[in-house]
């Protein structure tokens, strides 16, 4: 579940980092050019933003097999199941 403050928190990292990717741009723009947004476009706006993260994460990052990159592995888990899941 995830409380108000951790979605606002999100949605607005969603709107206000720079990304790379011209289509997450373009989806996002059209959400908020069409009208005031419910909570579901706020949901598709986030859940693009986190899965743009993870795939930059995959791309520029290579964990070592070590534990002690246990927490790294941890973190992408978890914000796979809070953001894409739910």
């Amino acid at each position: 579940m995830i409380d108000d403050k951790e979605g606002v928190y999100m949605s607005e990292m969603a709107l206000m980092t720079p990304v790379s990717s011209q289509q997450y741009i373009e989806e996002t723009r059209n959400l908020i050019n069409t009208a005031k947004l419910t909570f579901q476009d706020w949901r598709t706006i986030t859940k693009s933003f986190v899965e743009y993260c993870l795939e930059q994460d995959k791309i520029y990052i290579s964990l070592p097999q070590s534990n002690s990159y246990q927490s790294q592995r941890i973190l992408r888990e978890t914000l796979r199941n809070t953001w894409l899941y739910n």
